[in-house]
């Protein structure tokens, strides 16, 4: 018995016994400290010297009930010390019994979760203040898809109608003038009129990346070898001194959406004869590809 006094009164959470009408009778030091009522003064009063009249009544009178039927009870508690604060504690309530069966005690054992809620209550609000951060930050991004919209339109409208000029004027030189051209300009014109038609799909690509807010990927069987052929017949600059030399190795036939990878390719090669210039011999671009699946 000694030992178990011992045990109870040096336990680190507070530790309440009462009578089968909730009257204390024990109190250990940990009681003490947590509610800085000593025993002389809660020694003889009700359990109801800690009700801060934060929990609606019936949540009360339905713990009273559990207990009355020799139920354990657990839940949490917001109660009052003695100072006036409220500190947040959770409680387990377990009906001693005699040797009859009859019970005639409480025994409550507690744990301060004070500052366990203080820091939950923190993260709630930074949950919100992050939540409303979003939200706003997603309006944002909102207008300005709608002006980058809008400013699509218009600088496509801009675009079409040279392109429609250059295509019509293209037409009309075919149709009344190609036997009199030579086979070089015969050429010519066909990159002309392919590269206005190139222009006219990303002006396409344009318009639904603005709409959509993003690209929508197709992926499709893309042979790069196609691709970069078709990019270098746009960039050959046949008045360029001295002429660009390309290598093109055999490339493979890959997995990808078009559009993007034209893309990719027109941005690399289109560099690379943009800081090939002032060379005083002729630029070699090469173009391959290397398998690094591991």
């Amino acid at each position: 018995m000694q030992k178990l006094s011992s045990a109870i009164e040096q336990s680190a959470d507070p530790v309440v016994i009462t009578d089968k009408d909730g009257l204390i009778e024990y109190v250990n030091a940990a009681f003490t400290r947590v509610t800085g009522y000593p025993p002389e003064e809660a020694i003889g009063q009700s359990i109801a010297l800690l009700e801060s009249s934060q929990h609606p009544p019936e949540n009360l009178a339905w713990m009273w009930t559990l207990i009355r039927q020799g139920e354990v009870f657990r839940g949490e508690f917001v109660n009052r010390r003695r100072d006036g604060t409220l500190y947040h504690e959770e409680r387990t309530i377990t009906p001693i019994r005699d040797a009859d069966g009859q019970i005639t005690h409480y025994v409550g054992t507690g744990k301060d979760v004070t500052e366990r809620k203080r820091m939950e209550a923190e993260l709630r609000d930074l949950n919100a203040s992050l939540e409303q951060r979003v939200q706003e930050r997603t309006a944002q991004l909102e207008d300005v898809n709608h002006e980058l919209e809008a400013y699509a339109y218009s600088i496509s409208h801009d675009l079409r109608t040279p392109l429609r000029h250059i295509g019509s004027f293209v037409d009309l030189l075919k149709r009344h003038h190609e036997a009199e051209l030579p086979e070089n300009a015969r050429r010519y014109l066909k990159i002309i009129r392919d590269g206005a038609g190139q222009m006219e799909a990303l002006i396409d690509g344009l318009l639904d990346f603005a709409r959509t807010g993003r690209h929508e990927l197709q992926f499709q069987n893309v042979n790069l070898g196609t691709v970069v052929q078709e990019i270098i017949e746009r960039l050959d600059d046949p008045a360029r001194e001295p002429p660009v030399q390309w290598r093109v190795h055999d490339l493979p036939l890959v997995q990808a959406d078009l559009v993007s990878l034209r893309q990719v390719f027109v941005n690399l090669l289109s560099n690379a004869v943009k800081y090939s210039r002032g060379l005083d011999r002729a630029p070699l671009i090469e173009v391959w590809a290397t398998n690094d699946r591991k």
